[in-house]
C-alpha cells in the first residue's frame, strides 16, 4: 500500500507515542517518506533523503515481519529501541550496531529565545565555513568534504562568530537529525553551543513539529548542550544497524 494512503494510519501510531517515535515523525513531517509499512503497531518507513530504513517497534513479532518483507534492499536501518539489540544481533549477526541516545524538542515544548549576545552573530553556512567544519568535525562516517558540501549546500545550517572569528556551526543530517554541531575548542563552555542550537530550532520548526538529535551515550558534554538547547531525553536509546552490504559503512 502506498505510503499516502497509509498516511493517516503510520502518524496516529506513532503520534500516540512522539518521544519514542522522534525520528520517524522528523522524516514523516518533511513528506521524505517511502515504503511505508504497518504491522500490528509497528511501522517501517525509508527516509528518502538518506536511503535509510526506520523502525518503530510495537512487538519483536512485528518486527520481524517488517524486516523480512524488506530484506533484499535493507541496508542501513534504525531501530527506535536499544532493548532489542540481541534480537537484532541474531537475525543479523555480521551487521555492526551503534547505541545512541535520542532526545528531542516538540514544537508545543518550544519556548523562543530572545537573549542577544553582541560579541556573537549568527551567519548561514556557505562553503566558505567548510574547512572550518573539516578542521573540527572528525566523525569518521560523516566528517568527510563530499557529505558536509551536501549539507552546506542543501541547509539549514548557521555558523555562529565570536568576536569576528568562526567558533561553531551547525547543520542537520540528511535524515533530519539535528546536527553535528561543534565549537572550538577556545570558546568552550560559554555557553555557545547552547546559543547557536537555540536559533536553528528556531529555522527546524518551520518545517517540523518534532526536532531529533542522536548522540553517543558516554557524550555528556554534547547531551547537556542539547538538553539547555531545549531537549528532553527519550524514554527508549535507539541503536543503527550497518549490515554493510557493500562491506563498506553507509555514507549517506
Amino acid at each position: 500500500m502506498a505510503c499516502r494512503e497509509l498516511a493517516v494510519d503510520i502518524v496516529n501510531i506513532l503520534r500516540g507515542r512522539p518521544a519514542y517515535n522522534g525520528s520517524l515523525l522528523n522524516v514523516i513531517e518533511r513528506n521524505c517518506h517511502g515504503d511505508c509499512r504497518i504491522v500490528g503497531n509497528s511501522v517501517r518507513i525509508r527516509d528518502k533523503g538518506s536511503g535509510v530504513h526506520m523502525f518503530s517497534v510495537g512487538t519483536w513479532q512485528e518486527v520481524e515481519v517488517l524486516l523480512e518483507e524488506s530484506e533484499d534492499r535493507l541496508d542501513t536501518f534504525l531501530i527506535n529501541d536499544s532493548g532489542y539489540t540481541r534480537e537484532v544481533l541474531k537475525r543479523y549477526p555480521q551487521a555492526d550496531i551503534k547505541e545512541y541516545r535520542s532526545l528531542i524538542l516538540l514544537a508545543d515544548d518550544y519556548t523562543p529565545y530572545t537573549e542577544i549576545r553582541p560579541e556573537v552573530e549568527i551567519t548561514p553556512l556557505d562553503l566558505s565555513w567548510l574547512d572550518f567544519i573539516l578542521e573540527w568535525y572528525h566523525d569518521p562516517e560523516f566528517g568527510h568534504k563530499a557529505y558536509i558540501t551536501h549539507r552546506i549546500l542543501q541547509g539549514p545550517g548557521l555558523g555562529l562568530l565570536y568576536k569576528g572569528q568562526k567558533a561553531a556551526f551547525v547543520l542537520q543530517h540528511k535524515n533530519g537529525e539535528s546536527g553535528p554541531l561543534v565549537v572550538h575548542s577556545i570558546v568552550r563552555g560559554m555557553g555557545l553551543g547552547t546559543y547557536l542550537l537555540r536559533h536553528f530550532n528556531t529555522i527546524l520548526l518551520k518545517k517540523n513539529s518534532t526536532l531529533v538529535s542522536i548522540i553517543e551515550p558516554d557524550n555528556m558534554a554534547s547531551q547537556k548542550m542539547v538538553i539547555n538547547g531545549g531537549y528532553k531525553p527519550t524514554e527508549k536509546n535507539v541503536i543503527w544497524v550497518y549490515r554493510k552490504l557493500r562491506n563498506t559503512l553507509y555514507l549517506p
